[in-house]
């Protein structure tokens, strides 16, 4: 019977960790009501290697919705962000630019392409790379929602 009762915690404790929402519902103005949460394992030998989680904020005025997505563990990689402010001759478009900046105190770029919608990246730390997409949300807009995501990331740790 101890057994059980050891197994069923060891349980309830492992359920209570892998539940853990790593994206916040709502983040200042904007609100999410989904979430999806895929695990990134390794066919070979099934390890476990992170997870990717993809939420879509929205805001009522003005009206606006976000894609952000973020990569946590070993299987994404790291994110690497150029050291300097620059543009690319990307292979989508040659008038591609890319700006470098701080949010919430880490690395991140802007990604700007005149066909698709506003790019953001951010090194969250700790294994975590979180990217945000917006045709109707502004560059501050964008670093600001970030910032907030970011904070709840750290306070959740």
């Amino acid at each position: 019977m101890r057994w059980i009762a050891l197994i069923a915690i060891g349980m309830a404790l492992l359920f209570a960790a892998s539940a853990r929402a790593a994206l916040p519902e709502a983040a200042g103005e904007w609100s999410s009501t989904d979430e999806y949460v895929k695990p990134f394992v390794l066919a070979a030998n099934s390890e476990d290697v992170g997870r990717w989680t993809r939420r879509v904020y929205t805001r009522a005025a003005p009206p606006a919705s976000v894609e952000v997505n973020l990569m946590e563990g070993s299987g994404p990689g790291p994110l690497r962000v150029p050291d300097t402010v620059g543009s690319s001759d990307a292979v989508i478009e040659a008038q591609a630019e890319y700006r470098v900046l701080e949010v919430a105190g880490h690395h991140a770029v802007l990604e700007r392409y005149p066909y698709l919608p506003l790019a953001l990246a951010v090194d969250a730390g700790g294994g975590r790379a979180l990217t945000l997409e917006s045709g109707a949300a502004s560059e501050e807009e964008l670093a600001e929602l970030a910032g907030e995501i970011i904070k709840n990331l750290v306070e959740g740790e």
